[in-house]
């Protein structure tokens, strides 16, 4: 197989409590970083279903030891896949705030995808996780920034 878009993709999400992958696309799988073996039932789960074929890993991460780790794990254990870390530069959008490098890759890609869902539209975008995020994005396609604030879990903790 020649280049990246023959090879299964798993893409990840990496967050502040949990660990969110897909294998090309489908049914969306999580685990919590709580736990201590999060990298292997994440590497074992996405190899299951992929048959272990050469993979092309697509990681975002706001949790840079976490991506680290997991980086680490792959060189190890998959020495013919391809791994790339997912930063600001891959998303083509303008980030319209004071401090764009410090816009989470997490909420730039979600308004990013939600811009190309409803193109040309003033959006509000809502991430519910570990924090609830509330973006708002152009009709031009430019993410303006938002506000972040605990999930449910941690306001009751």
């Amino acid at each position: 197989m020649s280049g990246d878009s023959q090879l299964t993709t798993i893409a990840v999400d990496l967050g502040n409590s949990a660990a969110k992958w897909s294998v090309n696309g489908h049914e969306e799988q999580r685990v919590s970083l709580r736990s201590s073996h999060w990298s292997e039932q994440l590497i074992e789960a996405a190899f299951a279903a992929c048959g272990r074929a050469k993979a092309s890993w697509r990681i975002a991460s706001v949790n840079r030891p976490v991506a680290k780790l997991l980086v680490g794990r792959l060189a190890d254990e998959c020495r013919d896949c391809v791994v790339r870390t997912i930063d600001r530069d891959d998303v083509p959008m303008v980030a319209k705030v004071s401090n764009p490098d410090r816009v989470g890759i997490d909420r730039l890609l979600a308004a990013w995808m939600a811009s190309q869902t409803f193109p040309g539209q003033a959006l509000i975008v809502v991430d519910a996780g570990s924090a609830i995020t509330v973006d708002m994005v152009s009709p031009a396609a430019e993410f303006l920034g938002g506000v972040i604030v605990p999930g449910i879990a941690l306001q009751f903790d």
